[in-house]
């Protein structure tokens, strides 16, 4: 899914819902990135869930490479009239205030889920009034897809990062290539990690939004550090199970999040976190499963260090352990289900 953790956030909340029991009717576009959803005009195709339920989405087409989709216009106001509770997942979209109107002329109520849009950093780029919400849920992964790990994860790393059997710590990070994502913290830091691990690898797969690849790897050629930077491109399905359990730290020192869906991922393949306190993760420490820091280059080292000479196998065990227990879709569904009937 090339839009990241909330988009993947969202389709094992909406199959985990179907499994509870709900009926669940989605409507967004066809957006993918540069690509189109494939899928029928007018059409509504079920996706199957583990449960053996199904979730029904329509895929609105866009006008040519543009955010608006007149297919959507259409759509809404029938789907907001069948629904008795609107789950609105956007702020920043075209597809929030047609949906808002919509509900708002059928009387329904709505559930509306920012997905970090009243952050620190998202407020300082959209200089727009926020309201408040009231009710936070964690979200919740799909225990199926991470139930049993990949072999030779770190085999299959080395191999897909063209490097040499004997090159590591490996460490990583898994999402959009972005400058909320902080990502130059964690190249600044290589340099002094590689007094301690001279053959250590960076590794940082994901889509580059904009021009910010180009800018780190600048900033790594400045620093002498760019033959240990790898940039993977994006990684997905099955394979980016694969990438999170090869590493030994996977590390997230963002500037802003509201979640970090990639924590939770990492965590559930079994490696050790080293994340921003931007990101909400005390567990890691709580549940000594990796580090929870500020995002500057010193504090990584620190943190990196810390995981790489403790205890990583028993560190990648407790995290694992706690968030297929306690970070599940089907716990996410349930309370997501509390909140609708509340909403009625």
């Amino acid at each position: 899914m090339v839009y990241g953790g909330p988009i993947r956030s969202l389709y094992d909340l909406c199959r985990a819902l179907a499994d509870a029991g709900e009926t669940v009717r989605v409507l967004t576009t066809d957006a993918n990135r540069i690509e189109r959803v494939r899928a029928p005009i007018g059409g509504e195709p079920s996706l199957p869930t583990h449960g053996g339920s199904s979730v029904s989405v329509l895929y609105a087409r866009r006008l040519m490479d543009a955010d608006v989709s007149t297919e959507f216009l259409r759509a809404g106001p029938a789907r907001v009239r069948w629904a008795d509770v609107m789950h609105i997942t956007a702020i920043y979209s075209f597809t929030t205030l047609p949906a808002l109107l919509a509900a708002r002329i059928s009387r329904k109520r709505i559930l509306l889920s920012p997905r970090g849009a009243f952050g620190p950093w998202s407020q300082q780029q959209h200089r727009v009034k926020k309201a408040l919400f009231v009710a936070v849920v964690p979200n919740g992964i799909d225990t199926a897809e991470f139930a049993s790990l990949p072999r030779e994860s770190g085999r299959w790393l080395r191999h897909a990062a063209s490097l040499k059997s004997d090159d590591g710590p490996l460490i990583g990070c898994l999402g959009r290539i972005h400058p909320k994502k902080g990502l130059d913290r964690l190249i600044a830091a290589v340099p002094t990690l590689l007094r301690s691990w001279p053959r250590i690898q960076i590794l940082l797969a994901g889509p580059d939004d904009g021009t910010e690849q180009a800018r780190l790897y600048g900033l790594a050629t400045e620093l002498g550090v760019s033959d240990r930077v790898h940039f993977l491109g994006g990684i997905y399905s099955t394979e980016r199970i694969s990438f999170l359990a090869g590493l030994d730290v996977f590390v997230l020192p963002s500037l802003d999040e509201n979640y970090a869906n990639a924590v939770a991922e990492a965590l559930a393949a079994g490696t050790p976190v080293v994340a921003s306190r931007h990101c909400p993760w005390p567990e890691l420490e709580e549940r000594q499963c990796g580090r929870w820091v500020e995002p500057e280059p010193g504090r990584i080292v620190s943190a990196v260090n810390e995981v790489l000479l403790g205890d990583v196998v028993a560190m990648g065990r407790s995290g694992r352990e706690f968030v297929l227990q306690e970070r599940n879709a089907a716990m996410a569904a349930g309370r997501m289900q509390r909140l609708y009937r509340g909403a009625v």
